[in-house]
């Protein structure tokens, strides 16, 4: 049997149904975390008392989780800061996952909101071709790396590779939803799903089948967000930010 420090993480996450009466955003995290309770077993401490306390690192992990869910852009950079100390066993799997997923949602974010070049799709792009990284996390990045700079205010070197960049996405986006369609039922994967197809859309109203991917996760704001640019729907910006005021960058 493989160590938990060669269990290889799994592409972005695997959905679970969480009861009803959790908490919304505890709910979300559970998406991200439940995946990888066999690899922190360790869970809590029984003390004394006979009442169950959470170590440091499971704390870490379950709060990193919950600010990924919100997916603002402060909320997605103090994910990846509590992700990354964790990268090691026993969490190995659960860490060097989020700390991929937020790095690629951070690099795109950023483009989104026209900061300059941070190198952030250098950290992921090192993430994935890890010995142990799924293969399916290149593509990933590959098609976060098409993110377009917002068009307000860049340079023209700028505009001139948002083209190139809408045209290489144009003429891959066939063969990357393949690979990333059967996974949108993780709140990440339905992310970059919705920007690469949206790109594709150019004023049109979106087909049913990106409504229902949308749909799919009503509880995460980053994905109303990517789905709210999508269709210019400026309402559901303003509700996304009243419902969490850290999202600044609408």
């Amino acid at each position: 049997m493989k160590s938990g420090a060669q269990r290889r993480a799994g592409p972005l996450t695997v959905p679970v149904t969480a009861p009803a009466t959790v908490r919304p955003a505890v709910r979300l995290a559970l998406h991200f975390l439940i995946p990888f309770a066999l690899l922190w077993v360790s869970g809590g401490a029984v003390a004394s008392t006979g009442t169950v306390t959470t170590p440091p690192r499971d704390s870490a992990l379950q709060r990193a989780a919950e600010l990924e869910a919100e997916g603002c852009y402060r909320c997605l950079v103090e994910a990846r800061d509590l992700y990354a100390p964790l990268v090691d066993p026993p969490a190995l799997a659960a860490a060097t996952s989020g700390l991929f997923r937020t790095t690629l949602l951070i690099g795109m974010r950023e483009r989104e909101m026209g900061l300059p070049q941070r190198d952030t799709f250098d950290r992921a792009a090192e993430l994935a071709n890890a010995p142990l990284a799924p293969p399916t996390w290149r593509t990933f990045v590959e098609i976060a790396e098409t993110t377009p700079w917002q068009p307000d205010g860049v340079p023209k070197s700028l505009s001139d590779l948002n083209i190139a960049l809408g045209i290489h996405a144009s003429q891959a986006r066939e063969a990357w939803n393949a690979v990333i369609l059967p996974l949108t039922s993780a709140p990440p994967a339905s992310y970059l799903h919705l920007r690469l197809s949206c790109r594709n859309l150019r004023g049109a109203e979106p087909p049913q089948t990106l409504r229902d991917v949308a749909a799919g996760h009503p509880e995460a704001l980053f994905v109303r967000y990517a789905f709210a640019r999508c269709t210019d729907d400026l309402v559901e910006q303003s509700a996304i930010q009243t419902l969490s005021p850290a999202f600044t960058e609408i």
